[in-house]
């Protein structure tokens, strides 16, 4: 090798050396676990944050209350009370939204709403991871339809204020269980009264009066007549009435209910159902009672005295021959069924 090239290799030698002395706490830095070199390039503390995400709460249940109609005129139903569970806590369903409606379907009138447009329901005080809601408000009509065969479907919407209940909106499903139909009882509510008051249904001091009747009379017309009308839900087939001896007030005879005859219309006079005595009440002809749809439902009674000196029947009940004088039913009245 010659002179020149063996005093270049030195030269390089000794440059790579010097900087390795040179740069020494450079190679132990790079390979150490020293980070003094780094400071100020890191914060010495950091913040965590975690966002929660709001779940839907679920209508759990409900109980509905038990009601009955109330005669010729609109019934306040009791509360209903919806229980509504929320997986982030029941305090969290305190700003929420709970409504509640009732329908049915008329087979008149068709669609029925109980009220016309939702209630909005009052939470109560959380308890665990529930709270409950009350609904009130409701009224019914008297003839709204009634029983387990006809039920009132319950909708129920429900949200926590910002999210909806996973089920809502949520209808009954059954007569029972947590999600109940609300059953309104059937009632056959009949209000009678005279033709003299025109406006009393409730006095109970009804009677049909005969005047100026010979002991001869036949096929006589009373001064008044009897009404009924239907103040529930549930329709009347058939009326019956029980006609009992009237009494003379200064003798012992008696003139038999078999002399006089009921009917629903106001004429011919001796062609309505002959009463019964003592045997069991006569039914009358053509004498149902509709439920209300959109007019009161009436039903007028027709009474006829067929033959006052007509045969007892049988022959020991009743005291002839008919005297002249007055002759009541007083302490002993006459009593109309239905059915």
């Amino acid at each position: 090798m010659d002179k020149k090239r063996v005093a270049l290799l030195l030269i390089f030698g000794i440059i790579f050396a010097s900087v390795g002395l040179i740069s020494a706490g450079w190679w132990s830095d790079l390979f150490s676990g020293d980070d003094e070199g780094l400071e100020g390039e890191l914060p010495a503390s950091f913040d965590v944050g975690v966002q929660m995400t709001n779940q839907a709460p679920t209508i759990t249940s409900w109980t509905v209350p038990a009601a009955s109609p109330t005669a010729c005129t609109t019934t306040a139903l009791g509360n209903f009370v919806v229980t509504v569970t929320d997986p982030d806590g029941g305090a969290d369903l305190v700003d929420g939204v709970v409504t509640l409606r009732l329908n049915n379907t008329h087979a008149t009138l068709g669609e029925q709403f109980r009220p016309a447009t939702p209630v909005t329901c009052v939470a109560g005080t959380p308890v665990g991871n529930t709270l409950a809601f009350t609904c009130s408000g409701i009224n019914m009509n008297f003839w709204d339809d009634a029983g387990t065969g006809d039920p009132w479907f319950v909708t129920v919407t429900a949200t926590d204020g910002t999210n909806a209940a996973t089920n809502s909106p949520r209808t009954s499903n059954s007569s029972s269980g947590n999600y109940p139909h609300f059953i309104y009882t059937s009632s056959m509510i009949i209000q009678v009264r005279d033709s003299n008051d025109p406006t009393d249904w409730t006095g109970g001091d009804d009677t049909i009066t005969w005047t100026d009747i010979q002991t001869t009379s036949s096929d006589a017309i009373p001064t008044n007549n009897l009404i009924t009308r239907n103040c529930g839900n549930a329709a009347v087939t058939t009326t019956s009435i029980t006609g009992k001896k009237l009494d003379s007030t200064t003798t012992s005879t008696d003139i038999c209910p078999h002399s006089f005859s009921v009917r629903a219309a106001a004429s011919p006079c001796n062609v309505g159902a002959v009463l019964n005595w003592p045997a069991a009440a006569k039914a009358i002809a053509s004498s149902s009672l509709a439920v209300y749809t959109t007019a009161e439902v009436t039903r007028p009674f027709y009474f006829c005295l067929e033959d006052i000196n007509n045969p007892t029947f049988p022959t020991d009940t009743c005291v002839d021959p008919i005297t002249v004088g007055t002759y009541n039913s007083v302490g002993n009245p006459w009593d109309i069924t239905f059915a």
